[in-house]
């Protein structure tokens, strides 16, 4: 032994700690390479007392730093070395790096979170796409969103079901059609985006659904400024029908929608529009005073109505929609002959009206 070079002697010492490694369990290990150690604190002594090198220690180094072993010991050193270090299972967190000799061990920790982190960029990325999808088409079927993001029909299936789960999107009954859902529609009206067309996409399955409950006509109106406009209409299915005009400006003092804007103007400023009260029929409130009690009635009860008093023989009732900031966006009315929506309106319409907004007005939070 005491004839050996310190080559050999290397060699030999590698072989006999590879050769304990693989007999003996690993209770505790550090970081390390092969010239030297970083830390030593979780190695074992038996496993310290043949590897351990740290600069004027014993026992002696594997390897000194400038150490150029040649020949048959250079050989047996290499070979004995990669033994060593190609024998560990991957489980121990033994990492070698900065030698020849050696291999990077894996990390199965630190693989595992690069590989989430990876997996949840590209679910993000998958996810966005779908929903450019889905804002730039009225619908879609899985097929043709499948193809657009490139992935396979299976995969393209659990996304949207997920965002159907989420009410980023709505699936049509009965079909494999998809479309923008409600929390997509309420987006849209946060970020200023198409905020009109987004309240009317909310609003017509519900507008669609009080027409199948009811024989009246329904109407969707949007507050523009100090304005309000029928954007939507549903006519009556009775024997004599209600026909309305879309897209025109209502008189706010004798209509059920300008009434619930008036309300509103009220309510925060503390006072009421200034301006000419039109005439449109004997029941047309006229005096000041007299609309705003009429109007504080409104702010009281929560809706509004107009008994005759834009158009003889007609009656309507109307419920207001909030947005996610509370600002009054859109009203639903129903609107029919004074003989169906008296002057007393049935409680069941008034409270199915106020129903269906407060639906809409949720859809439209966020």
């Amino acid at each position: 032994m005491s004839g050996m070079s310190k080559a050999a002697r290397s060699a030999r010492s590698i072989t006999s700690t590879a050769n304990t490694i693989r007999s003996r369990p690993m209770a505790a290990c550090g970081t390390w390479r092969a010239a030297s150690f970083r830390s030593i604190d979780g190695l074992p002594p038996w496993v310290r007392d043949r590897v351990l090198y740290a600069a004027g220690s014993d026992p002696e180094p594997l390897f000194e730093e400038g150490m150029k072993p040649e020949g048959r010991q250079a050989r047996k050193m290499s070979n004995a070395a990669a033994g060593l270090i190609n024998s560990l299972p991957d489980s121990m967190s033994i990492r070698c790096s900065s030698h020849p000799l050696t291999r990077p061990m894996a990390d199965p920790q630190a693989d595992k979170a690069a590989t989430t982190a990876d997996e949840t960029v590209k679910a993000a990325r998958v996810t966005v796409r779908i929903l450019e999808q889905l804002a730039t088409h009225d619908e879609m079927g899985v097929t043709e969103l499948a193809r657009e993001t490139g992935m396979n029909k299976a995969r393209a299936f659990r996304y949207l079901r997920t965002l159907v789960a989420l009410g980023y999107a709505i699936q049509f009954e009965g079909s494999e059609r998809y479309a923008r859902g409600p929390k997509m529609q309420a987006l849209a009206r946060v970020i200023g985006q198409s905020a009109e067309e987004g309240v009317v996409d909310l609003a017509r399955p519900v507008l669609q659904r009080l027409h199948e409950t009811f024989d009246h006509t329904f109407n969707l109106s949007l507050v523009y400024g100090d304005s309000v406009t029928i954007v939507e209409t549903l006519p009556g299915r009775g024997l004599v029908g209600i026909v309305v005009q879309v897209n025109q400006q209502l008189p706010l003092h004798s209509t059920a929608a300008g009434k619930l804007l008036l309300a509103d103007r009220l309510e925060r400023s503390g006072d009421l529009p200034c301006g000419e009260l039109e005439r449109f029929t004997p029941h047309t409130i006229l005096d000041r005073e007299a609309l705003r009690r009429d109007i504080e009635d409104v702010v009281r009860k929560g809706w509004a109505d107009a008994p005759e008093e834009v158009v003889l023989g007609i009656n309507a009732v109307s419920v207001p929609i909030h947005d996610h900031r509370g600002e009054l966006v859109a009203m639903l009315t129903a609107m029919d002959s004074i003989q169906f929506i008296t002057r007393e309106p049935s409680q069941t319409l008034v409270e199915t009206l106020r129903d269906a907004a407060a639906e809409v007005s949720a859809a439209l939070t966020v």
